[in-house]
């Protein structure tokens, strides 16, 4: 099946593929903790280790676990969402390989962004690095449709807002679930985007300019189909 007849549309996960991970990082491992000891007069250390547990214990396929007015208001903590993350909005950034390869695609294939990042964090992120020139629509998954990216209709809802069907957009994140099994099971092309470089596989690219060397061939090799 040939890539140029049949995919129209790529589709990006945005914290880890296209942003580094800085800034998020910052917000929930620093932020949130230094405003936690600050407020019970307790050390960073017993901050995080709480905080920690906590996310540890609600985990990603939670709805919750991206809110962070949630969290906020959960640990009665003075401080604004919106102050929260302009402290530490400076830590917003592209990988290197971003911007070249989203101007080198822009012109022949619509792009996306299908994000489990809240839409406060995801409507900074664009607008601090510049990026949403490039992309037709933009889904915070957890904000729009109220889900978590796992659940593989949410893909299907993406389609359907689309108008296409699945098979003409390939999607590119760095989790195992959520940006390669899960669009793949709703018929997806999908790519695994593993920057650490510490997997290997026909299915995992590990920068975005590989991506591009992969569209320009003929066509994909039916693995991924």
């Amino acid at each position: 099946m040939g890539v140029s007849k049949t995919m129209n549309v790529i589709s990006f996960d945005l914290d880890g593929t296209l942003t580094t991970p800085a800034f998020v990082d910052a917000v929930w491992r620093v932020g949130i903790p230094q405003h936690y000891a600050a407020q019970r007069a307790i050390s960073m250390e017993k901050a995080r280790e709480y905080i920690f547990s906590l996310y540890d214990a609600m985990g990603d396929h939670d709805l919750n676990w991206y809110d962070l007015p949630f969290w906020l208001a959960y640990l009665k903590l003075a401080v604004s969402p919106e102050q929260l993350l302009a402290d530490f909005r400076h830590l917003i950034a592209l990988y290197p390989d971003v911007l070249p390869v989203l101007a080198s695609l822009q012109g022949c294939y619509k792009l996306i962004i299908i994000s489990n990042a809240n839409r406060l964090f995801l409507d900074l992120e664009v607008s601090a690095t510049g990026i949403g020139r490039f992309f037709n629509r933009i889904f915070s998954v957890t904000s729009d449709f109220g889900r978590v990216k796992r659940e593989e209709d949410i893909y299907q809802q993406v389609c359907a807002h689309l108008g296409i069907p699945p098979a003409e957009i390939l999607h590119v994140g760095d989790h195992r679930e959520f940006d390669f099994d899960a669009p793949r099971r709703v018929g997806m092309h999908a790519y695994l985007i593993d920057r650490s470089r510490h997997e290997s596989a026909p299915h995992v690219i590990h920068s975005l300019d590989e991506l591009v060397k992969i569209i320009s061939i003929e066509s994909l090799p039916e693995f991924y189909l």
